[in-house]
């Protein structure tokens, strides 16, 4: 069943309803608000499907290893005390708490106290060491204190909403871009909101998120067994995520309290990481890999070396992705992730503009790729200003008219709702009937100009 997602205060996005569905399609032209969709829905569902309540005590942990540090800078007693009594590592002491809080599966309530009462343990050794110290930590004890009573005073909830706030501002400055969630807020006065039926609402105002309506906390937030965004020109970019320092950075929040922006969006990142390993298993889908990767279409594949590098391959030639045509990087790119197993019938896949850098003909070979995807399972949302795709989609429902049951529609720009009943017949033809018009105004000015 189609579900509906409500956006306000986004960008382009004053008040908008779109209909969501296995395989969604947000099509209109340039600069109407499609990609702020796209990027909003995957800040949202990827920040569920982390362990964002991990982040929360990496985040205090890097809190109290900062104020180690600056208190082992000003005693110079890093080892010893005066009385060459040793003192507890307090190095030991950080890493071993961000090895367990690594290692943990933060889905219950109990887990996440028994959490805090550990940290507030281990942060009075600490304490204890400053006391050996004849004064010389009064002002970082006194700190590490502030530390213990703000845990003192969380609940397993409050941690996990504050959490989730975190995570849900990392994301958004990462897949935007921005230095702070409220650039992409029209009206600062007013609420930025993202309302997705099923999973939860999630209001940001004053710097902060708050979320309210999310089903069986925290189980159901963790649905997907991956999610991937694809941009082009894809293989360009993901060359410099992977070789990026900030590859393995885990874009915790600083003294700030804002994340850093490493200038290449995170969800390149992401993907980076999923492709550096061969997962174990079948493929998911190995006949569309098959379709993809013959003669008729690329006549070979993508490939990953050790260290990194995305290279095309055709009959044992290997050619480097800056002379490798775009067109093959973005049909490639989709084949790598069937054969590295990233994608499967759980998985959810954001494209950008699928059309980019492909001919008719390939538009068309990706437009039937990625349905079939979603009918094995995977959620696909595309955005798209392709008049080729859209016109497979018409002949394909055309054809196989139950796929219809599984397909949402969406125009841009977005005026008012845009739900609709995909099984109403004339509904579906009309809605597609205007978003092609719209689409080919252009061309048909330019031909009654030439008449």
């Amino acid at each position: 069943m189609p579900f509906e997602l409500k956006i306000k205060n986004i960008g382009k996005l004053d008040d908008a309803e779109i209909c969501l569905d296995r395989f969604t399609v947000l099509a209109g032209p340039n600069n109407s608000g499609k990609s702020f969709v796209s990027k909003t829905v995957y800040s949202v569902v990827n920040a569920l499907n982390q362990d964002y309540v991990n982040q929360f005590f990496l985040t205090l942990i890097d809190e109290i290893r900062g104020i180690a540090w600056r208190f082992d800078i000003a005693s110079n007693h890093r080892s010893a005390d005066r009385d060459g009594r040793h003192l507890i590592d307090i190095d030991e002491i950080t890493q071993q708490l961000e090895a367990d809080v690594e290692h943990r599966h933060f889905r219950s309530t109990k887990t996440i106290e028994e959490t805090l009462s550990h940290f507030a343990g281990q942060i009075d050794k600490i304490v204890d060491q400053f006391e050996i110290m004849e004064g010389l930590g009064d002002e970082y004890k006194n700190e590490l204190k502030g530390i213990k009573n703000r845990i003192a005073q969380q609940s397993a909830h409050a941690v996990f909403k504050q959490a989730l706030s975190d995570e849900l501002q990392r994301n958004f400055v990462s897949s935007f871009q921005v230095p702070h969630v409220s650039h992409i807020q029209n009206d600062h006065e007013e609420s930025l909101i993202v309302d997705i039926d099923k999973i939860g609402k999630f209001e940001y105002l004053n710097g902060q998120f708050k979320s309210e309506k999310l089903n069986s906390w925290p189980a159901s937030a963790h649905g997907f067994s991956t999610i991937v965004f694809l941009e082009s020109p894809i293989c360009l970019k993901l060359i410099k995520a992977l070789d990026h320092p900030s590859f393995d950075f885990s874009h915790r929040l600083g003294r700030s309290g804002r994340p850093p922006i490493s200038g290449i969006p995170g969800y390149f990142l992401e993907l980076a990481k999923m492709l550096k390993y061969d997962r174990v298993g079948e493929m998911a889908f190995p006949d569309l890999y098959q379709k993809l990767t013959n003669d008729e279409i690329m006549g070979g594949r993508l490939t990953v070396s050790e260290n990194g590098t995305i290279c095309f391959q055709d009959n044992g030639r290997r050619f480097s992705m800056p002379i490798t045509a775009s067109g093959i990087a973005n049909i490639g790119m989709l084949a790598l992730l069937i054969e590295r197993k990233i994608l499967d019938k759980d998985s959810l896949l954001f494209v950008d503009e699928p059309e980019a850098h492909l001919h008719p003909g390939w538009q068309v070979v990706l437009a039937e790729s990625l349905f079939e995807l979603a009918r094995h399972g995977v959620h696909v949302v595309i955005a798209t200003h392709s008049l080729e795709i859209l016109k497979w989609l018409e002949v394909h429902v055309k054809k196989n008219p139950d796929d219809k049951g599984f397909v949402a529609l969406n125009q841009f720009p977005v005026s008012g709702p845009s739900l609709f009943d995909n099984t109403e017949h004339d509904e579906f033809e009309n809605k597609l009937s205007s978003i092609k018009q719209e689409l080919s105004r252009p061309f048909a000015d330019l031909y009654v100009d030439g008449l």
